[in-house]
């Protein structure tokens, strides 16, 4: 999880679950002090990897855009007003049916 939510992960998953959310949240990113998500996002990506195979991919679904530029292919934008639609599902879904090698 990455997201100004993670602060309070079991929350989180309580009110997602309360959404119909069926999957449990099972790491945040840590808080970086650049702020910058991506680097965040990177930073959990590298101390996974050390313990467990390379991610084959992820997607990354926010409504800010501070991702770093190796990111971008992962990335999906989420506009704040209209939420996750099922556009984004679906190009979520493509991402991570594709395998990238970083």
């Amino acid at each position: 999880l990455s997201s100004s939510w993670r602060g309070n992960v079991n929350e989180t998953q309580k009110r997602l679950e309360e959404c119909g959310f069926k999957y449990k949240i099972t790491s945040a990113t840590p808080y970086c002090t650049s702020r910058i998500r991506g680097e965040e996002i990177k930073a959990w990506i590298d101390d996974y990897e050390k313990d467990h195979e390379p991610l084959e991919s992820y997607a990354i679904l926010d409504d800010d855009r501070d991702m770093l530029e190796e990111q971008m292919r992962h990335f999906v934008y989420c506009d704040n007003r209209h939420g996750l639609t099922t556009r984004e599902c679906y190009k979520a879904i493509d991402i991570l049916n594709t395998a990238h090698n970083d």
